[in-house]
């Protein structure tokens, strides 16, 4: 046995009679259980021993390999291997016995290829004959029969209206009743259903896609789960489903880009809309169906604490939970999710020529070492020099006096903590009391 899938795998070896009475016939020298190393080589030994009463002529055998960790898909069968058993010419004692052993030591040493068949020379059709329905093949099969599948894992297959014994051995469709055919309503699929079905394809919680036949519109249905849309139950037909403006359910969907509101369809998130009632969510924004906002006049609003009224709607202060931008007074809803002062910049190209700015913390600075003044966008060390942005980090005397040097090298404004003689007021008057009430 040759492996040639770039992987060791560990499989069992059978024989595979080309008549089902004849299995006692064969044995494997060694074990049945094999591992093989990935490119390995390994021999497999056929014993060949017919009865004194077998029939004089032609029998066939091949040899199977089955992976143990996936035997529904990794498996292979080697082509038909032919002897002869001749008739007898002494009855009183059996030398054509002798004749079969000679001829299954002529098939010792087969040699099976696992997942793909090097290219050795063309078999002699009066050896052996085209590989069966299931058998691995590299080019033609048994009569109607199709060398099909992926790079090495070809075999012979039956096209939709050809036997079969289970669903790999079918072209685009599924084994009933040993014929291969097209998959019906709620089986699996690739790509092809039976006719009034469509292949719907999803992802699966593995991450693979997987499809199921669902019924076309004007297909007979049972629940909307048959349909590629829903199920109308008054008809017991799969339709398209409500559009804009109709009455629906949660058993009777819209049209895809509607939403059930209340009973009837509207636009939903995102979709175009001119006006407030079009939206599912009630609100339209900018001509889109935005999260619902409440409307409010801003002469007498009737907004909640957290909210402020702004363009006829009541949209949240910063630092609340937001959904989306428009939620927002500001207009910016962050990664965080909360309502936020909309960022200064996010790259150096929001603000301005890129050469001589750079963008620090949502901030625009003017770039080290570019022209710069007290009056104009803050250098990217924190102060502006002479005319110049400085290139070196700052130091505790460079800075201005209104500035102090941090500990990244940039000038920041200084923080002076004074108290207001109200506060101090207020502290003495308290601490009075305090006396007094130990006096007491």
């Amino acid at each position: 046995m040759t492996n040639a899938s770039g992987k060791g795998l560990r499989g069992t070896v059978s024989v595979e009679p080309g008549d089902a009475g004849q299995k006692g016939w064969y044995s494997i020298k060694g074990p049945t259980s094999r591992a093989l190393s990935a490119d390995g080589v390994e021999q497999v030994t056929i014993a060949v021993a017919a009865p004194p009463d077998a029939s004089a002529g032609t029998h066939q055998f091949s040899i199977r390999f089955v992976s143990e960790e996936n035997p529904d898909e990794d498996w292979v069968q080697s082509q038909s291997v032919s002897f002869k058993v001749e008739s007898a010419t002494v009855k009183k004692f059996p030398w054509w016995i002798i004749a079969a052993v000679v001829g299954a030591l002529a098939v010792a040493a087969v040699v099976i290829f696992l997942v793909t068949r090097p290219k050795d020379p063309e078999p002699d059709p009066q050896v052996a004959a085209l590989p069966k329905l299931g058998e691995t093949c590299t080019d033609a099969c048994e009569g109607d029969l199709v060398c099909n599948g992926p790079d090495g894992f070809t075999q012979c297959m039956s096209q939709i209206g050809g036997a079969c014994t289970v669903d790999r051995h079918c072209i685009g469709g599924v084994c009933q009743a040993n014929v291969c055919a097209l998959p019906s309503l709620g089986q699996k699929c690739s790509e092809n259903c039976a006719e009034q079905l469509t292949c719907v394809v999803q992802l699966s919680d593995s991450k693979t896609a997987s499809g199921v036949c669902k019924g076309d519109i004007g297909f007979a249905c049972k629940s909307s789960e048959d349909c590629v849309t829903y199920c109308e139950p008054d008809s017991g037909k799969c339709t398209a489903g409500p559009g804009f403006d109709a009455p629906c359910s949660e058993t009777q969907k819209c049209v895809t880009g509607l939403a059930c509101s209340n009973g009837v369809c509207r636009k939903d998130l995102s979709q175009s809309c001119s006006e407030h009632n079009q939206c599912a969510s009630g609100s339209c924004f900018m001509n889109k169906c935005s999260t619902l906002l409440t409307k409010c006049d801003s002469a007498s609003s009737t907004c909640e604490r957290n909210q402020t009224c702004a363009d006829t709607f009541c949209r949240l202060k910063n630092g609340q939970s937001c959904i989306e931008a428009a939620n927002c007074d500001s207009n910016y809803c962050n990664n965080l999710q909360k309502c936020a002062a909309a960022p200064e910049c996010t790259i150096p190209a929001n603000c301005g020529v890129e050469k001589v700015s750079v963008c620090l913390s949502n901030k625009c600075y003017r770039k080290k070492g570019s022209l710069c003044s007290t009056s104009g966008d803050p250098c990217e060390l924190g102060y502006c020099a002479s005319g110049r942005c400085p290139t070196v980090a700052c130091t505790s005397t460079s800075c201005p006096k209104t500035m102090t040097c941090n500990n990244t090298g940039r000038c920041v404004a200084r923080v002076e903590h004074r108290m207001s003689n109200s506060i101090i007021n207020e502290a003495v008057k308290t601490q009075k009391d305090r006396v007094k009430a130990q006096q007491k």
